[in-house]
């Protein structure tokens, strides 16, 4: 239902002009995010004070009005598109580091925080906040808590989630739920604080965030190494857990990504089929030994190292992945499946058997240390037989993941998207308990309805 006059007149008394959006276009953008997903707000706001979301909540629970949560809308999931209508309530003003406590190791921010900012202004402190997504540089962290969003270094570091402390959240009905904690360990009491960590919006809006922080690594160096075949690769990644060792980070580059990249930058070893790219972090000393351990005890066609100056030459060649992906074709079908370590030689397998039998490109590539596993479909929209090839080779992924044990999302959520495949994955008494959480908290269902459960 469209809002009416009184709903109008009080959300443009509660928010300055420069805070609340009725135009065609700014409904358009905040209708978007990084997915296919497309909706319409009924208007857009953007508080700068907590009371404000407050008043809204109270305002959207009593008239029954949709309530949508966003950070930098960069979600893959559709996490944050409107699909009844509603208020989009952007959360970009809400961008103040509130305190960063040296000694404490801990750090309290805003959601609208950078995330890649906030990284840059530890460092000077000589500390360090782990998580990483791709989308790190203009991402949120609230948008990284209510995603619980991973990245490269979640091998050895961890995920979005393992370094919340806790948490303020205003609810549906505009009460504020303070889990606030300064201590990286407290067994008082059930911890609520990780049941908005990944809930997407629909159980409260973030509005003040605990940060756990390390010291920041003293030195850091990458090594690529180039693999003639798959399953070489494949071997490599459990030899070297065996061997005891965990780099912050792990990528693969599989065959088809190689074909892909090739068509725009010069490889540094072009008769690979596969690359693994490890970054190591820690003291000089023990960089230096996990590289020289790595490259004489396990077995790789080629080596290139880089010191900490020139890794970046490395990491360009993962970057590059996505834009030469559409060399291949022009459109995309992407997932962040995750599957148990040790199912990941089958699930690569599995996807060039796939991409073999319906001649379609798939890139499978990333942080293969963890089991999450991206697989890109390649196909053309517009060739009807390409669509619904795959759309095949999707659900055909899908299946073998759950098969494996895995899940269908390691990363991006659940969202708009993947909405339809939860009950693949989870039981009834899981998502009943799911659905009793949910309706505790917001018994309207007003916040970010129709997403995730």
């Amino acid at each position: 239902m469209p809002l009416t006059r009184s709903q109008k007149k009080f959300l443009n008394n509660l928010f300055q002009e420069e805070e609340i959006f009725w135009d065609k276009p700014s409904l358009i953008t905040y209708g978007t995010d990084s997915s296919i997903a497309k909706g319409r707000p009924d208007v857009v706001v953007v508080p700068g004070k907590v009371s404000q979301i407050q008043q809204l909540l109270s305002f959207a629970q009593n008239e029954d009005i949709p309530v949508i949560p966003r950070g930098r809308g960069t979600g893959r999931a559709g996490g944050c598109v409107p699909v009844k209508g509603g208020i989009v309530v952007s959360l970009l003003r809400l961008n103040k580091i509130l305190e960063i406590r040296d000694k404490d190791f801990v750090a309290i921010v805003e959601p609208g925080v950078i995330t890649g900012y906030f990284q840059k202004i530890l460092s000077q402190k000589k500390l360090f906040y782990p998580p990483d997504p791709a989308s790190a540089s203009f991402s949120t962290l609230g948008g990284n808590v209510a995603t619980n969003a991973g990245g490269m270094q979640a091998l050895k570091y961890g995920v979005t989630g393992n370094y919340i402390l806790g948490l303020e959240v205003v609810l549906a009905g505009g009460k504020i739920l303070r889990l606030n904690n300064l201590c990286h360990k407290n067994a008082c009491g059930l911890n609520l604080a990780p049941l908005f960590v990944g809930s997407e919006g629909t159980l409260g809006i973030i509005n003040k965030i605990y940060v756990k922080l390390l010291p920041l690594p003293e030195s850091s160096a990458s090594l690529l190494a180039g693999f003639t075949s798959l399953a070489k690769a494949s071997d490599f990644i459990q030899n070297l857990f065996q061997l005891g060792i965990v780099p912050c980070a792990l990528e693969i580059i599989g065959p088809t990504c190689i074909r892909a990249l090739s068509a725009i930058t010069t490889l540094p070893f072009p008769e690979a089929r596969a690359f693994l790219l490890l970054k190591f972090d820690g003291t000089k000393s023990s960089v230096e030994d996990h590289l020289n351990l790595t490259q004489t005890r396990l077995r790789a066609d080629f080596y290139l190292t880089a010191t900490k100056e020139r890794q970046a030459y490395l990491w360009e060649i993962r970057k590059k992945i996505s834009p030469a992906a559409f060399k291949l074709r022009p459109n995309k079908l992407s997932e962040d499946f995750t599957v148990p370590r040790g199912k990941i030689r089958a699930f690569l397998s599995f996807g060039e058997e796939l991409a073999a039998r319906f001649k379609l490109p798939i890139l499978m590539f990333g942080h293969v240390g963890d089991g999450n596993i991206h697989t890109n479909i390649m196909y053309d929209a517009k060739n009807k037989e390409e669509l619904a090839l795959a759309k095949e080779i999707h659900f055909l992924l899908l299946k073998k993941v759950l098969e494996l044990q895995g899940t269908i999302t390691g990363e991006h959520g659940i969202g708009l998207l993947k909405k339809k495949y939860v009950d693949l994955q989870l039981d009834l008494p899981h998502r009943t308990i799911m659905a009793k959480l949910k309706n505790t908290l917001d018994p309207k269902n007003i916040l970010n309805p129709g997403k995730a459960f």
